[in-house]
């Protein structure tokens, strides 16, 4: 089924992260980088709507956020022109706005359930949104390995065991907190010859049953139209103490199109 208004931006629709079986809230943006929110369930998605909310990249919803976290619920995005990041909250007489001072983002997303919204910042570090004794707001992480994001991904799990962020060389960290200051420990992982600092390597995070899984594919050229694909499935599963993770490889694929 069509809703009311049609088309969304490509990559701009987002779901609420939930446990399975629980609803879901979903945003997105119209052609016009325009705010909308669906209604209803995903059996009858009849109706949607959009208002004068510009954004810079696709939305983060929170809905699930309980007790002094309570306030903190609604649909934030980094508005159009200035990346500042906001919060929108609709209610019976209208739409409360708020911004989130500090750092504006260039892009966000929240990582799962009970996750925080987590992104990068427009001066390229690792953002984060923050609780400032009720305030909530968006914190530029300066990690001196991570001053130029690329891809954050994980499970959160209210930091103890992290987030993963690739930095512009493509190497990937585990950033976490357990009550002191922020660390930033990287993970060892076999790249099998691939060059980290080169813009035809692609890494990507998803998670799947209470697992983060990495993508990473990169591409062997010699400078002319023939090149060699090679794509690699890794788990990060978590075991603590300094070593924080392990580096399963799960699948190995190389695309050589001479052969």
């Amino acid at each position: 089924k069509r809703t009311r208004w049609g088309r969304a931006l490509d990559g701009s629709l987002v779901a609420e992260p939930v446990e399975q079986g629980e609803a879901a809230s979903v945003s997105g943006l119209t052609l016009n980088s325009k705010m909308f929110n669906l209604y209803g369930s995903f059996d009858n998605f009849n109706f949607s709507s959009k208002g004068d909310i510009k954004c810079a990249g696709r939305p983060a919803i929170i809905g699930d956020w309980s007790g002094k976290f309570a306030k903190s619920r609604g649909t934030y995005c980094p508005g159009k022109g200035n990346n500042q990041l906001k919060k929108y909250t609709w209610h019976s007489s209208g739409r409360t706005t708020e911004n989130m001072n500090w750092a504006p983002a260039s892009k966000i997303a929240r990582l799962g359930p009970k996750s925080n919204i987590f992104g990068v910042a427009t001066n390229g570090n690792l953002l984060a949104l923050w609780n400032d004794n009720g305030i909530m707001r968006s914190t530029s992480l300066n990690l001196s390995p991570l001053e130029e994001v690329r891809a954050v991904g994980g499970l959160d799990d209210a930091w103890a065991r992290g987030v993963f962020v690739s930095n512009g060389y493509n190497r990937v960290y585990n950033v976490y907190w357990e009550g002191g200051p922020i660390k930033a420990k990287e993970i060892p992982i076999d790249y099998y010859g691939g060059v980290l600092d080169d813009r035809l390597v692609t890494l990507f995070f998803g998670n799947h049953g209470g697992k983060t899984y990495l993508l990473y594919g990169w591409i062997e050229t010699d400078g002319a139209w023939s090149h060699v694909d090679h794509t690699y499935l890794y788990r990060l599963n978590y075991v603590g103490g300094n070593d924080r993770y392990e580096v399963e490889l799960l699948s190995a694929v190389v695309y050589d199109p001479s052969l």
